[in-house]
Protein backbone atom coordinates (compact mmCIF):
# COMPACT_ATOMS: atom_id res chain seq x y z
CA UNK A 1 0.00 0.00 0.00
CA UNK A 2 1.16 3.52 -0.81
CA UNK A 3 0.40 6.22 1.75
CA UNK A 4 1.21 9.91 2.04
CA UNK A 5 1.37 11.18 5.61
CA UNK A 6 0.66 14.85 6.27
CA UNK A 7 2.52 15.54 9.51
CA UNK A 8 1.55 18.86 11.03
CA UNK A 9 0.22 20.43 14.20
CA UNK A 10 -3.06 21.45 15.76
CA UNK A 11 -2.70 25.02 16.97
CA UNK A 12 -4.45 25.88 20.25
CA UNK A 13 -7.42 28.25 19.93
CA UNK A 14 -7.46 27.72 16.17
CA UNK A 15 -9.31 25.36 13.85
CA UNK A 16 -7.67 21.95 13.34
CA UNK A 17 -4.64 22.05 11.04
CA UNK A 18 -6.61 20.65 8.13
CA UNK A 19 -8.78 23.76 8.18
CA UNK A 20 -5.93 26.28 7.86
CA UNK A 21 -3.08 24.37 6.24
CA UNK A 22 -2.40 25.68 2.73
CA UNK A 23 -1.51 22.22 1.43
CA UNK A 24 -4.65 20.50 2.74
CA UNK A 25 -6.94 21.23 -0.27
CA UNK A 26 -4.22 19.93 -2.60
CA UNK A 27 -3.90 16.74 -0.56
CA UNK A 28 -7.67 16.24 -0.65
CA UNK A 29 -7.62 16.62 -4.45
CA UNK A 30 -4.75 14.14 -4.83
CA UNK A 31 -6.44 11.66 -2.48
CA UNK A 32 -9.65 11.82 -4.54
CA UNK A 33 -7.82 11.55 -7.87
CA UNK A 34 -5.67 8.63 -6.69
CA UNK A 35 -8.37 6.76 -4.77
CA UNK A 36 -7.51 3.06 -4.63
CA UNK A 37 -3.85 3.78 -5.39
CA UNK A 38 -2.94 6.11 -2.52
CA UNK A 39 -4.08 6.71 1.06
CA UNK A 40 -3.53 10.18 2.52
CA UNK A 41 -3.23 10.25 6.32
CA UNK A 42 -2.52 12.91 8.95
CA UNK A 43 -0.40 12.82 12.09
CA UNK A 44 -0.81 15.59 14.69
CA UNK A 45 2.65 16.15 16.22
CA UNK A 46 1.15 17.73 19.35
CA UNK A 47 -0.88 14.60 20.06
CA UNK A 48 1.86 12.15 18.93
CA UNK A 49 5.31 13.72 19.48
CA UNK A 50 7.11 10.37 19.81
CA UNK A 51 5.76 9.17 16.46
CA UNK A 52 6.73 12.49 14.84
CA UNK A 53 10.30 12.19 16.16
CA UNK A 54 10.48 8.59 14.98
CA UNK A 55 9.38 9.77 11.52
CA UNK A 56 12.25 12.27 11.43
CA UNK A 57 10.05 15.38 11.40
CA UNK A 58 12.21 18.51 11.46
CA UNK A 59 9.61 21.06 10.28
CA UNK A 60 5.93 21.31 9.52
CA UNK A 61 4.11 20.42 7.53
CA UNK A 62 6.14 17.38 6.54
CA UNK A 63 4.82 15.07 3.83
CA UNK A 64 6.28 11.58 3.91
CA UNK A 65 5.56 8.99 1.25
CA UNK A 66 5.48 5.41 2.52
CA UNK A 67 5.61 2.36 0.26
CA UNK A 68 5.04 -0.96 1.94
CA UNK A 69 5.25 0.76 5.32
CA UNK A 70 8.69 2.23 4.66
CA UNK A 71 9.40 5.92 3.97
CA UNK A 72 10.70 6.48 0.43
CA UNK A 73 10.70 10.28 0.20
CA UNK A 74 9.88 13.30 2.32
CA UNK A 75 9.29 17.01 1.71
CA UNK A 76 8.92 19.83 4.24
CA UNK A 77 6.59 22.77 3.70
CA UNK A 78 3.50 23.29 1.60
CA UNK A 79 4.16 22.18 -1.98
CA UNK A 80 2.36 22.87 -5.25
CA UNK A 81 0.26 20.03 -6.58
CA UNK A 82 2.61 19.51 -9.55
CA UNK A 83 5.56 18.93 -7.21
CA UNK A 84 3.61 16.39 -5.16
CA UNK A 85 2.42 14.56 -8.28
CA UNK A 86 6.01 14.29 -9.55
CA UNK A 87 7.06 12.97 -6.15
CA UNK A 88 4.30 10.33 -6.29
CA UNK A 89 4.65 9.35 -9.96
CA UNK A 90 7.51 6.90 -9.67
CA UNK A 91 5.97 5.13 -6.69
CA UNK A 92 2.27 4.80 -7.52
CA UNK A 93 1.00 1.56 -9.06
CA UNK A 94 -0.33 1.83 -12.60
CA UNK A 95 -3.93 3.02 -12.93
CA UNK A 96 -6.44 0.30 -13.72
Amino acid sequence: MISLANISTHLPAAPPAEEHSADRPVLREIAAEQEGRLVVTRLDVDAHPVAARAAGVMGMPTLTLYVGGRPVTQVVGAQPKAVLLRMLAEHLPAAV
